[in-house]
């Protein structure tokens, strides 16, 4: 189970979110894979609408401001009903809810609990620049322990955990992600 505390970002912190994010125009649209291993998810969240690819081994699901991807977990009555391998966390800047994202790496890497050796690159994910975080085994350094992708978009901050999903299936929930407004398909 994966736990995220929120606390309201300073004024610095929500301009240097908004000041780091930069829209980018959509390229030329590549043919839809047909691939039955692959299943397609689509939520609506507030004003707008969520899809992406995932495994079939896996199940998707949306429960509170999340949207997890993982193992079923059988006899379950409450949230989660997976295993939440991956998780993409939605908080609304100005709602308050977004910590500072070098305190949020911080916490993952006190949460792995073993010589963590971090390292940053941009991403271009659901068609904005954003950050990613590459936590990996301070001894063996091509042992990713965890990966987080942090960006906003629609005012919307968004944090994207993956804990255990295998890099394949990551790669093509990443490059599959797609966020609209409810007005325009995603």
């Amino acid at each position: 189970m994966c736990f995220i505390a929120c606390s309201a970002p300073n004024k610095k912190d929500s301009k240097q979110i908004q000041e780091n994010t930069a829209e980018i125009k959509p390229g030329p649209q590549i043919k839809e894979n047909t691939d039955p291993q692959w299943l397609t998810y689509t939520d609506t969240v507030d004003d707008f609408v969520v899809g992406y690819k995932y495994s079939k081994n896996y199940i998707s699901e949306h429960m509170e401001n999340a949207m997890c991807i993982g193992k079923p977990i059988k006899d379950v009555d409450a949230w989660p009903r997976n295993t939440m391998n991956c998780s993409l966390w939605m908080d609304d800047i100005d709602g308050g809810n977004v910590r500072p994202i070098d305190t949020l790496i911080q916490y993952s890497m006190d949460q792995l609990k073993e010589g963590v050796q971090q390292s940053r690159n941009s991403i271009t994910i659901a068609d904005v620049k954003g950050l990613r975080v590459i936590f990996a085994g301070e001894n063996d350094k091509k042992k990713i322990l965890k990966q987080e992708i942090f960006f906003t978009k629609y005012n919307t901050f968004f944090d994207l955990i993956n804990d255990s999903l295998p890099e394949r299936d990551f790669q093509v929930y990443i490059n599959s992600l797609k966020i609209g407004k409810t007005n325009v398909a995603p």
